[in-house]
């Protein structure tokens, strides 16, 4: 558009769907005009939020005695950002209490973006 003292106003607007292998890509801008050298040009990183690929619980599989302990692996992969896993009894939540044998390690692994 070219205002009434002959200065003008460039707009464009971008519409995209973004996914999984957008995941830390660089969108950029880039304004040309006769009047630069080299092109004005701005860029943003995208962020995606993306749901786990998959979920493994792996453990001890049989039958056990009472008061036996039981070590039970929750793995959720390819969540962006990182899954909160929480451990469920039916419907009761599972939580450590200072006197019970149950104990939750939280490890997060941060992924390495390329």
């Amino acid at each position: 558009m070219t205002e009434a003292d002959g200065t003008g106003i460039g707009h464009s607007q971008l519409t995209v769907t973004l996914g999984r292998g957008d995941l830390g890509a660089k969108l950029e801008c880039r304004a040309l005009s006769p009047t630069l050298d080299v092109p004005m040009a701005a860029w943003v990183e995208v962020d995606v939020y993306v749901r786990p690929l998959t979920w493994e619980l792996t453990g001890y599989n049989a039958p056990v005695l009472a008061g036996s302990v039981v070590n039970l692996l929750c793995q959720v992969k390819g969540a962006r950002p990182a899954a909160n896993i929480t451990w469920f009894n039916g419907t009761n939540e599972l939580s450590p209490q200072p006197s019970s044998n149950l104990a939750v390690q939280v490890k997060y692994r941060v992924p390495v973006l390329e």
